[in-house]
Formats: C-alpha cells, sequence, structure tokens
C-alpha cells in the first residue's frame, strides 16, 4: 500500500500499569502484513517500570511519557496529536488489551480509502473465548446515551460478514483519518473514560462524516482489562461518563423526560438494589459519586472540543 513508509499511518497504544499487554499488543502490530505502522505507546502515568520495560521490549517505538493518568480521552490524544505531527493520514487507536491479526490494519487503511470512511471498526472478538463475538459493529441508542455492541457473546461463524455504514464505533479499536480529527477534533477529555467514543462518533456523524464495520479485519480484546468490570473504578466512570454525554448533546426535554426517568431506573435504582443485596457498598457509592461529580460540574456543550495540538 503507498505511503505507509512514510509513517502515513500510525498505530496509538496507552499504556497504564500493564506493561505485558501494551507489549503483546505492540508485538502483534510489528507482525503486520502490507504496512508498517509507526508505534506510538503513551505511558498514562503508571508510576510504576512499565515505560522502562515497554522501553526495553520494543526498541523502535515511540514513547511518549505522561506525568499525571489523563484517562483514556486525554492519554489518546497525547498519541493521537504526534501521530498527526509526524504526518499521519490514519491513526489506528487500540486498547493495549488487544492482538491485531497480521492482515487487520491493512484491511482497515484500504476500507478507509476504498469507501471514503472517516472512522473505520474491525469485528473485536473475545481474547478469552476463541471464536466469540464481543463487537460486529457498534450502535449508539443516542437518547439513552447507551451504546449496545452488536452480536455480543454470539459464535462468530460468519453471520457478521458485511460491511456497513453504522453511527458508532466501540473505543478499544477505531481507525480516525486526519480529516475527522482536523475538522471535529479529538476525545473530549471531559470524559476521562467511558462514553468518549461514543461522543466522537456523534460528533463525526453530524458534520456528514461515515463510520463504517469491517469484518474481515479481526482484533482480539480481553474485556475490561484496565479497568475491571464492575469495582468501583468502572461503575464511577461509566456512570459519570454517560451523564456528561446526556448532558451534552441531548436537549433540555430529551434528557428530562426521557433519559432521567430511564436512567433513574435503570442506571441508578437497579444496580443499587443488586450491589445491596451483593453487599457491594463500595459500587452504590461509586454510582452516588458520579452523580454528585455531574451536579456539582458544568459540562462544556458541543463546539468546545479539543482540537488539534
Amino acid at each position: 500500500m503507498s505511503g505507509t513508509e512514510r509513517g502515513e499511518v500510525a498505530a496509538v497504544v496507552l499504556n497504564h500499569r500493564r506493561a505485558d499487554d501494551t507489549i503483546r499488543c505492540v508485538e502483534s502490530l510489528r507482525a503486520s502484513e502490507g504496512i508498517r505502522p509507526r508505534i506510538i505507546v503513551v505511558d498514562n502515568g503508571s508510576g510504576d517500570d512499565s515505560a522502562e520495560r515497554i522501553e526495553a521490549a520494543c526498541p523502535g517505538i515511540e514513547l511518549i511519557r505522561s506525568a499525571s493518568n489523563r484517562g483514556y480521552a486525554g492519554g489518546n490524544n497525547l498519541g493521537i496529536s504526534a501521530a498527526l505531527r509526524g504526518g499521519a493520514e490514519q491513526v489506528l487507536v487500540l486498547n493495549n488489551d488487544c492482538v491485531v491479526a497480521p492482515d487487520t490494519l491493512y484491511l482497515m487503511v484500504e476500507a478507509a480509502r476504498r469507501l471514503g470512511a472517516d472512522i473505520v471498526s474491525p469485528k473485536v472478538l473475545d481474547f478469552g473465548k476463541r471464536g466469540v463475538i464481543q463487537y460486529a459493529g457498534y450502535r449508539n441508542i443516542h437518547i439513552l446515551a447507551q451504546g449496545v455492541p452488536v452480536g455480543e457473546g454470539e459464535r462468530d461463524t460468519g453471520g457478521f460478514s458485511e460491511e456497513r455504514e453504522m453511527n458508532a464505533a466501540p473505543g478499544c479499536a477505531m481507525l480516525l483519518s486526519r480529516r475527522l480529527c482536523e475538522e471535529v477534533g479529538l476525545f473530549d477529555e471531559q470524559f476521562f473514560a467511558y462514553s468518549e467514543e461514543l461522543d466522537l462518533c456523534r460528533r463525526a456523524r453530524r458534520k456528514g462524516l461515515t463510520i463504517v464495520f469491517v469484518p474481515r479485519a479481526r482484533v482480539w480484546h480481553e474485556k475490561a482489562a484496565t479497568l475491571s468490570e464492575g469495582s468501583p473504578d468502572y461503575v464511577y466512570h461509566l456512570t459519570r461518563g454517560r451523564l456528561i454525554y446526556a448532558r451534552k448533546h441531548l436537549g433540555w426535554p430529551a434528557f428530562l423526560f426521557v433519559f432521567l426517568p430511564y436512567f433513574i431506573s435503570v442506571k441508578i435504582v437497579k444496580p443499587c438494589i443488586l450491589y445491596l443485596l451483593k453487599r457491594r457498598c463500595r459500587n452504590i457509592k461509586a454510582l452516588w459519586r458520579a452523580v454528585g461529580w455531574n451536579l456539582r460540574n458544568r459540562v462544556r456543550r458541543e463546539g468546545l472540543n479539543v482540537k488539534l495540538r
């Protein structure tokens, strides 16, 4: 594929205290066929020996050290900005708990160029359950601030084999175009973690840009490896992000009369009852901390997004 020798395709991998996962992810990117990406690893304020271990195990990559943990949004923005300054036309944002097939990046870049897409999403399979789908596409139920995986938990038997346009893409593996970053902006750092990919996709769609699912491109992903699913931190950031998205994108009538009744009953009351029965009081506190953050803080509306540095 023309242009790849000049670093026109970059991959950004975010690390936070999971050096082994990051090294495995980088090794899979280095095995890419038909394309040689510039690999940028952002150490997101790990505070341990992660950066040194990654640098020793992966010579030739670009390592960016952040003094603090800037979250998914802020950490990836550091890497994306560096990639674009270096001339990248396409940037793969890839979770460090992912492994890519050798032809994945080539297929994603080829589809982006052929279809004129600004966000490309691969088929994401479960790393721990071979042949089981995590994402065969993604759907944003906008009025509920809810991302819904397509095909989650199903066997990968060829049922999701067609390229198609979507209204959102999961954040674990997204190929972003330079045009998207320059015209729409990067990830909104208000989110820190969770819902920032829905926000970026929503802004892209409002600009008339295209998001496509490319099933021949395959990625294997360990779900919620950085923030353990069901942990208090996971519950806090997931709840906080959903509220930020709704406050940012929904008009007041939709927020008050559709989103809020759903959110209170399904995302607050029901989980609190379940957590109480399981004696997981820290998760209840995490839910209310997320609500409290949103009550105390203003949320920037559209038009005030993180722009290319």
